[in-house]
């Protein structure tokens, strides 16, 4: 009883086991991301065909022989078991159960051989495409570590460039001796004085533009930054913007000093005062 060995399927069965047999982790990974495609859809494509193959070869075989109850009795197994492993739903981890419910059909021993050939081919392609399929998880894995390391290569190169960009600043030439137009913050006399005082600063150090300011301390404050600032009516709003300005201009530490005392000035609340009245002194009579 059952079916009769197909000699085409036969050789079917041993070519595709030769294939997958010799299929090495090293030839996996010389395949291009094309070839690689081709290989997972084919694989994917027999073991589906294997399957289909293989489970209405056995639900034949288990219907010759009898009723599905009947076998599972004989078999001590549930029928919802045994019914799993006539469609390949539940895969034993050996062939035992499998050649004992073929003999129970009365099976022919060329026939077993055959499905058991074909369960071979079957579990070297299930293999073979999870091993085509890692392969191509870790390409992704890779070209994502890639990206990433590109990404992390471009911020190191913007970090150098601003380092570079932050040690090129050269002090701004001095005046000669009794001829001295630097503008001194601390001669502001209100908030508007100090931001003009600021515009002045920065055309007698060189008049630079905006955007070689922002490149100057590394894009740590941008161009447009700059820009609010001296177009202002009122002081920054932080000490660390003035301090920037007057470095990237190629102020010296006196300078910077100048500018953060002036900058305090009109920052730093005032102390309050407190009026105390003086006592009141009362005369007594002798």
């Amino acid at each position: 009883m059952g079916m009769t060995p197909s000699p085409e399927r036969d050789g079917e069965n041993r070519s595709v086991s030769e294939e997958y047999l010799s299929l090495s982790s090293a030839t996996i990974a010389s395949y291009s991301a094309e070839i690689l495609a081709e290989k997972i859809a084919e694989a994917s494509r027999r073991r589906l065909e294997m399957r289909a193959r293989l489970a209405m070869e056995l639900a034949g075989i288990a219907n010759q022989a009898g009723s599905l109850p009947m076998l599972a009795e004989r078999m001590g197994v549930s029928e919802v078991e045994l019914a799993r492993v006539i469609t390949l739903q539940l895969v034993r981890d050996n062939n035992a159960f499998l050649v004992s419910f073929l003999l129970l059909c009365g099976t022919e021993k060329r026939t077993i051989d055959a499905i058991l050939a074909q369960f071979q081919a079957l579990d070297l392609t299930e293999k073979a495409h999870v091993r085509l399929v890692n392969e191509r998880y870790k390409r992704k894995d890779r070209a994502l570590e890639q990206e990433r390391e590109k990404e992390r290569e471009e911020q190191a190169r913007i970090f150098a460039k601003r380092v570079r960009a932050r040690a090129v600043v050269e002090p701004a030439i001095a005046d000669v001796a009794g001829r001295d137009s630097k503008p001194n913050p601390l001669d502001a006399q209100t908030e508007e004085e100090f931001v003009d005082t600021m515009r002045r600063y920065r055309v007698w150090a060189k008049n630079p533009s905006l955007r070689e300011m922002s490149q100057s301390c590394g894009q740590k404050i941008s161009h447009s930054t700059f820009r609010n600032m001296l177009n202002a009516q009122t002081v920054p709003r932080k000490l660390d913007l003035v301090d920037t300005f007057v470095t990237v201009l190629g102020g010296t530490q006196e300078d910077r000093m100048r500018w953060a005392t002036a900058w305090r000035h009109f920052t730093v609340p005032a102390p309050q005062q407190v009026n105390v009245e003086p006592p009141v002194l009362r005369l007594t009579g002798s």
